[in-house]
């Protein structure tokens, strides 16, 4: 957990002044840490197994995330959820 706070912290540092546009882009993926499966004290124990297992299986690429850009990319995924 400290890592993950120390990452945010230098991207935050790292930005530039308010009012200015940035240089820099960021991947944020579950393999480096930039985005994460939901995990909350709510969660049930096989929950917290199951999203740690898919989290594991993302990391690895036994499960392939599609990368969508635009929100027509987005309700695509949507649409085609459960075919």
């Amino acid at each position: 957990m400290a890592q993950s706070w120390a990452r945010r912290l230098n991207f935050w540092n790292d930005q530039p002044a308010p009012g200015s546009f940035g240089t820099k882009s960021y991947e944020l993926t579950v393999a480096n840490g930039g985005l994460s499966l939901q995990d909350t004290p709510a969660l049930s124990a096989d929950t917290k197994s199951a999203v740690a297992d898919a989290t594991e299986a993302i990391k690895s690429g036994k499960v392939k995330v599609a990368y969508t850009d635009t929100k027509e990319a987005v309700q695509t995924l949507i649409d085609a959820k459960g075919k």
